[in-house]
């Protein structure tokens, strides 16, 4: 994407494509990136700081090369001016950040997809399947065969390792690795390695 983009860096907290969520707006930077959002398409960065970002907040804090590209889904503006709104991550992307005359941050970004280099092999089909398993297992207790196929047909892998990496335990760190991988493989490999 050669237009800039605003950037809503947070701390502690790291998004994935394909993820939902919600966000309560009311720091004058931010409620003016969502005006401006909601004037063009309604597209921003979201990204996490890193470092001792608390310290710097007010400023222009360090923050993580990746991040995502997110759609705003859905909006209310308060009465107080404030906005909820729902977004969704549409995919990853490398952030280049650039001056900006507004008062929020601003990037030029290049999109990031990962390499679809697991799901053809059976071998890894069937490693992907018990990793699937096992997760469902945890939260549902004995999840049948049918439930599995369903959640395999209905879902896309690389969607459902993005939602399992955001919704894990993981660390931030780890997270952030988790975002900065290439491949499905890598991000299964990492994802499995660090949910046992």
């Amino acid at each position: 994407m050669n237009k800039p983009i605003p950037i809503f860096p947070l701390g502690e907290m790291v998004l994935f494509p394909e993820v939902s969520t919600e966000f309560y707006i009311f720091e004058e930077r931010y409620l003016q990136m969502i005006e401006h959002c909601l004037d063009s398409q309604g597209i921003f960065c979201f990204t996490t700081l890193i470092g001792d970002w608390q310290d710097t907040y007010d400023g222009s804090p360090e923050m993580h090369s990746h991040g995502c590209v997110c759609s705003i889904q859905e909006y209310q503006k308060h009465e107080d001016g404030r906005y909820s709104i729902l977004v969704k991550a549409l995919y990853r992307c490398l952030i280049k950040e650039i001056p900006s005359e507004q008062l929020y941050r601003q990037a030029i970004v290049e999109r990031l997809e990962y390499e679809d280099d697991i799901t053809a092999s059976a071998e890894d089909n069937a490693l992907v399947r018990n990793f699937i398993k096992r997760v469902l297992d945890k939260q549902m207790k004995d999840t049948t065969e049918e439930t599995l196929n369903n959640i395999i047909d209905d879902m896309e892998l690389g969607k459902f390792l993005s939602i399992l990496s955001f919704r894990s335990n993981l660390t931030i760190e780890q997270k952030l690795s988790l975002l900065k991988v290439d491949s499905l493989r890598q991000l299964f490999i990492e994802l499995s390695n660090n949910t046992e």
